[in-house]
């Protein structure tokens, strides 16, 4: 339902699926954090009430972000029960037909690549 190309919900998604934007969370950015939580968090968690909390990104971004492959063209490959095969770029690449996928790593990067089930199996 996020328009990656707008960073912005997307009406038309929002249309379809029959709810409001007011029902959603803001959306910020992969970068953002905030501290200075209610008190509350520190007197029911462990968690000083100074701790950061930063949104971050998908777990196939932050794949690619530890592993340096954040530049156009340098790709990451990883396999575990699934795997993919990611590259980054500076715009969302669409392929119905192949079923490929695009993320936002952060405003100006975004992770683009497809997906295989049976990762790990691969290796038998």
């Amino acid at each position: 339902m996020f328009d990656i190309r707008k960073l912005c919900w997307s009406r038309q998604a929002l249309e379809v699926v029959g709810i409001t934007e007011d029902k959603l969370s803001t959306p910020v950015s992969t970068t953002y954090f905030r501290n200075n939580f209610s008190p509350l968090l520190s007197t029911t968690t462990s968690l000083s009430a100074n701790t950061v909390f930063v949104i971050g990104a998908s777990d196939g971004c932050l794949a690619n972000l530890g592993s340096f492959a954040t530049q156009e063209g340098i790709a990451a490959l990883t396999i575990g029960t699934n795997g993919a095969l990611r590259i980054a770029s500076s715009k969302p690449i669409f392929n119905s037909e192949a079923m490929t996928f695009s993320y936002c790593l952060d405003e100006e990067i975004f992770i683009c690549g497809g997906p295989i089930n049976n990762g790990g199996i691969a290796l038998q």
